[in-house]
Protein backbone atom coordinates (compact mmCIF):
# COMPACT_ATOMS: atom_id res chain seq x y z
CA UNK A 1 0.00 0.00 0.00
CA UNK A 2 0.91 3.21 -0.58
CA UNK A 3 0.23 6.16 1.21
CA UNK A 4 0.74 10.04 1.48
CA UNK A 5 -0.83 12.93 2.97
CA UNK A 6 -0.93 16.96 1.08
CA UNK A 7 -1.70 19.53 3.07
CA UNK A 8 -3.15 22.56 1.01
CA UNK A 9 -3.90 25.95 3.08
CA UNK A 10 -6.31 25.02 6.23
CA UNK A 11 -7.49 21.91 4.41
CA UNK A 12 -5.10 18.02 4.70
CA UNK A 13 -5.68 15.55 1.98
CA UNK A 14 -4.90 11.73 2.93
CA UNK A 15 -4.86 9.16 -0.42
CA UNK A 16 -3.71 5.52 0.17
CA UNK A 17 -4.18 3.02 -2.90
CA UNK A 18 -2.46 -0.09 -3.47
CA UNK A 19 0.09 -0.86 -6.33
CA UNK A 20 -1.37 0.00 -9.97
CA UNK A 21 -0.40 0.51 -13.42
CA UNK A 22 -1.19 3.97 -13.26
CA UNK A 23 1.74 5.89 -12.40
CA UNK A 24 1.41 7.96 -8.96
CA UNK A 25 2.04 11.09 -10.35
CA UNK A 26 2.11 12.65 -14.15
CA UNK A 27 3.34 15.91 -15.06
CA UNK A 28 1.72 17.49 -18.16
CA UNK A 29 3.27 20.45 -20.36
CA UNK A 30 0.71 21.94 -22.39
CA UNK A 31 1.88 23.90 -25.17
CA UNK A 32 0.54 25.49 -28.20
CA UNK A 33 3.04 25.75 -30.46
CA UNK A 34 6.23 23.61 -31.85
CA UNK A 35 8.19 25.11 -28.56
CA UNK A 36 8.17 22.03 -26.85
CA UNK A 37 10.27 19.18 -27.89
CA UNK A 38 10.59 15.13 -27.16
CA UNK A 39 14.13 15.37 -28.31
CA UNK A 40 15.26 16.81 -24.92
CA UNK A 41 13.69 14.12 -22.90
CA UNK A 42 15.68 11.43 -25.55
CA UNK A 43 18.67 13.44 -25.53
CA UNK A 44 18.45 13.54 -21.77
CA UNK A 45 17.91 9.58 -21.71
CA UNK A 46 15.66 10.37 -19.04
CA UNK A 47 13.75 6.82 -17.92
CA UNK A 48 10.59 7.43 -18.05
CA UNK A 49 7.32 7.10 -20.34
CA UNK A 50 6.40 10.46 -21.67
CA UNK A 51 3.61 10.14 -24.05
CA UNK A 52 3.12 13.36 -26.78
CA UNK A 53 -0.99 14.29 -27.18
CA UNK A 54 -2.35 16.33 -30.16
CA UNK A 55 -5.78 18.02 -29.80
CA UNK A 56 -8.88 17.48 -32.23
CA UNK A 57 -10.78 18.86 -30.14
CA UNK A 58 -11.29 22.54 -29.12
CA UNK A 59 -8.29 25.10 -29.15
CA UNK A 60 -4.78 23.58 -30.71
CA UNK A 61 -2.52 22.49 -28.50
CA UNK A 62 -0.48 19.11 -27.48
CA UNK A 63 0.22 17.67 -24.09
CA UNK A 64 3.49 15.78 -23.11
CA UNK A 65 2.16 13.36 -20.32
CA UNK A 66 5.48 12.35 -18.40
CA UNK A 67 4.76 9.11 -15.76
CA UNK A 68 6.42 9.11 -12.62
CA UNK A 69 6.48 7.18 -9.74
CA UNK A 70 7.38 9.68 -7.05
CA UNK A 71 8.49 13.23 -6.66
CA UNK A 72 11.95 12.03 -6.43
CA UNK A 73 11.60 11.13 -10.22
CA UNK A 74 9.95 14.14 -11.21
CA UNK A 75 13.80 16.14 -9.70
CA UNK A 76 15.83 13.82 -11.22
CA UNK A 77 13.92 14.47 -15.02
CA UNK A 78 14.05 17.88 -14.07
CA UNK A 79 17.66 17.94 -13.48
CA UNK A 80 18.48 15.77 -16.49
CA UNK A 81 16.25 18.36 -18.69
CA UNK A 82 17.91 21.35 -16.85
CA UNK A 83 15.88 23.63 -19.07
CA UNK A 84 13.05 26.09 -18.54
CA UNK A 85 9.47 25.35 -19.88
CA UNK A 86 8.70 26.35 -23.22
CA UNK A 87 7.11 29.85 -24.13
CA UNK A 88 3.31 29.02 -24.51
CA UNK A 89 3.78 26.40 -22.50
CA UNK A 90 2.06 25.19 -19.15
CA UNK A 91 3.01 22.61 -16.83
CA UNK A 92 1.25 20.67 -13.93
CA UNK A 93 1.95 18.05 -11.78
CA UNK A 94 -1.26 15.70 -10.67
CA UNK A 95 -1.36 12.56 -8.01
CA UNK A 96 -3.35 9.73 -8.74
CA UNK A 97 -6.60 8.81 -7.36
CA UNK A 98 -7.57 5.18 -7.45
CA UNK A 99 -10.74 6.04 -5.44
CA UNK A 100 -12.19 8.67 -8.12
CA UNK A 101 -10.53 6.31 -11.14
CA UNK A 102 -12.09 3.39 -13.31
CA UNK A 103 -10.92 0.67 -13.72
CA UNK A 104 -7.51 2.06 -13.33
CA UNK A 105 -5.38 -1.14 -13.06
CA UNK A 106 -6.02 -1.42 -16.58
CA UNK A 107 -5.34 1.81 -17.34
CA UNK A 108 -1.68 1.94 -18.46
CA UNK A 109 -2.28 -1.02 -20.61
CA UNK A 110 -4.88 0.40 -22.71
CA UNK A 111 -2.82 3.62 -23.14
CA UNK A 112 -0.29 2.04 -24.59
CA UNK A 113 -2.92 0.41 -27.06
CA UNK A 114 -5.03 3.55 -27.98
CA UNK A 115 -5.18 5.62 -30.30
CA UNK A 116 -7.07 8.66 -28.45
CA UNK A 117 -7.16 9.68 -24.68
CA UNK A 118 -10.22 11.69 -24.01
CA UNK A 119 -9.30 14.25 -21.32
CA UNK A 120 -11.88 15.53 -18.77
CA UNK A 121 -10.93 18.26 -16.41
CA UNK A 122 -13.09 19.15 -13.74
CA UNK A 123 -13.15 22.84 -11.43
CA UNK A 124 -14.53 21.98 -7.90
CA UNK A 125 -15.77 24.79 -5.66
CA UNK A 126 -13.63 24.79 -2.48
CA UNK A 127 -14.75 22.47 -0.17
CA UNK A 128 -16.65 19.93 -2.06
CA UNK A 129 -14.56 17.21 -2.73
CA UNK A 130 -16.39 14.88 -1.03
CA UNK A 131 -19.57 16.01 -2.99
CA UNK A 132 -17.37 15.15 -6.10
CA UNK A 133 -15.96 12.16 -4.95
CA UNK A 134 -19.83 11.35 -4.18
CA UNK A 135 -20.53 12.07 -7.86
CA UNK A 136 -18.04 10.13 -9.10
CA UNK A 137 -19.03 6.80 -7.17
CA UNK A 138 -22.43 7.35 -8.87
CA UNK A 139 -20.72 7.52 -12.59
CA UNK A 140 -18.82 5.09 -11.71
CA UNK A 141 -22.23 2.65 -10.66
CA UNK A 142 -23.39 3.74 -13.39
CA UNK A 143 -20.43 2.44 -15.61
CA UNK A 144 -20.61 -0.67 -13.96
CA UNK A 145 -24.56 -1.00 -14.42
CA UNK A 146 -23.84 -0.84 -18.14
CA UNK A 147 -20.18 -2.66 -17.57
CA UNK A 148 -18.83 -0.47 -19.39
CA UNK A 149 -15.04 -1.41 -20.64
CA UNK A 150 -13.25 1.93 -20.57
CA UNK A 151 -10.74 2.28 -17.75
CA UNK A 152 -10.67 6.16 -16.51
CA UNK A 153 -7.21 7.05 -14.47
CA UNK A 154 -8.18 9.99 -11.90
CA UNK A 155 -5.61 12.89 -11.23
CA UNK A 156 -6.12 15.57 -8.38
CA UNK A 157 -3.77 18.67 -9.82
CA UNK A 158 -1.17 19.49 -6.99
CA UNK A 159 0.71 22.39 -8.49
CA UNK A 160 0.59 24.32 -11.07
CA UNK A 161 -3.70 24.81 -11.53
CA UNK A 162 -6.07 26.23 -9.18
CA UNK A 163 -7.39 24.40 -6.08
CA UNK A 164 -10.21 21.67 -6.70
CA UNK A 165 -8.51 20.71 -10.27
CA UNK A 166 -8.91 17.01 -11.29
CA UNK A 167 -7.73 15.58 -14.49
CA UNK A 168 -9.20 12.00 -15.99
CA UNK A 169 -7.69 10.58 -18.39
CA UNK A 170 -9.69 8.27 -20.99
CA UNK A 171 -7.50 5.95 -23.26
CA UNK A 172 -9.63 4.97 -26.57
CA UNK A 173 -8.50 2.44 -29.02
CA UNK A 174 -11.19 3.93 -31.25
CA UNK A 175 -13.45 6.73 -31.33
CA UNK A 176 -15.86 4.36 -32.82
CA UNK A 177 -15.53 2.91 -29.01
CA UNK A 178 -17.18 6.28 -27.91
CA UNK A 179 -20.40 5.60 -30.04
CA UNK A 180 -20.81 2.61 -28.40
CA UNK A 181 -20.08 4.06 -24.44
CA UNK A 182 -22.46 6.74 -25.34
CA UNK A 183 -25.36 4.53 -26.49
CA UNK A 184 -24.96 1.97 -23.11
CA UNK A 185 -24.96 4.98 -20.56
CA UNK A 186 -27.53 6.48 -21.85
CA UNK A 187 -29.85 3.05 -20.83
CA UNK A 188 -29.05 3.91 -17.20
CA UNK A 189 -32.00 4.55 -15.03
CA UNK A 190 -32.57 7.83 -14.37
CA UNK A 191 -32.68 7.49 -10.61
CA UNK A 192 -28.82 6.25 -10.86
CA UNK A 193 -27.78 9.84 -12.76
CA UNK A 194 -28.54 11.92 -9.77
CA UNK A 195 -25.76 14.49 -8.03
CA UNK A 196 -25.18 15.90 -4.41
CA UNK A 197 -27.73 19.00 -4.10
CA UNK A 198 -25.70 21.87 -4.11
CA UNK A 199 -22.31 20.84 -5.78
CA UNK A 200 -20.69 23.33 -7.81
CA UNK A 201 -18.38 21.57 -10.83
CA UNK A 202 -16.95 23.51 -14.28
CA UNK A 203 -16.17 21.16 -17.10
CA UNK A 204 -14.08 20.84 -19.99
CA UNK A 205 -13.60 18.14 -21.93
CA UNK A 206 -10.26 17.62 -24.51
CA UNK A 207 -10.07 14.72 -27.16
CA UNK A 208 -6.58 14.10 -27.60
CA UNK A 209 -4.95 11.94 -30.59
CA UNK A 210 -1.69 10.19 -29.65
CA UNK A 211 1.22 10.64 -31.53
CA UNK A 212 4.01 8.68 -31.40
CA UNK A 213 6.25 11.60 -32.89
CA UNK A 214 5.71 13.40 -29.66
CA UNK A 215 6.49 10.27 -27.56
CA UNK A 216 9.54 8.85 -25.59
CA UNK A 217 8.33 5.43 -24.06
CA UNK A 218 9.95 2.65 -23.09
CA UNK A 219 10.45 -0.83 -25.01
CA UNK A 220 8.24 -2.31 -22.43
CA UNK A 221 5.82 0.05 -22.94
CA UNK A 222 6.03 -0.41 -26.52
CA UNK A 223 5.50 -3.68 -26.78
CA UNK A 224 1.66 -4.16 -27.89
CA UNK A 225 2.16 -2.38 -30.76
CA UNK A 226 5.93 -1.22 -31.87
CA UNK A 227 4.93 -0.12 -35.40
CA UNK A 228 3.16 2.25 -34.02
CA UNK A 229 4.93 3.83 -31.11
CA UNK A 230 8.11 3.65 -33.39
CA UNK A 231 5.71 6.00 -35.98
CA UNK A 232 6.14 2.82 -38.22
CA UNK A 233 2.48 2.69 -39.19
CA UNK A 234 1.26 6.10 -39.70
Amino acid sequence: MFKSVFTFGLCALTVTYAQSEAPALIRVIRYTDNAASVQTYVQAKVPINVVGLTAISGKAENWLIEMHDSFGSIEDVDKALASPLPANSRAWIGFYRQGLSYRAEEGVKALAQARYVLSTIFQVRFGADADFAELVRQRRARYDFVNLNRPEMAYQVISGMASGTYVFLTPVNSLRALDEAVARTSVVPDGAKRSPAGIEISQEHVLFRIDPRLSHVSGQFAESDPDFWSGKSR
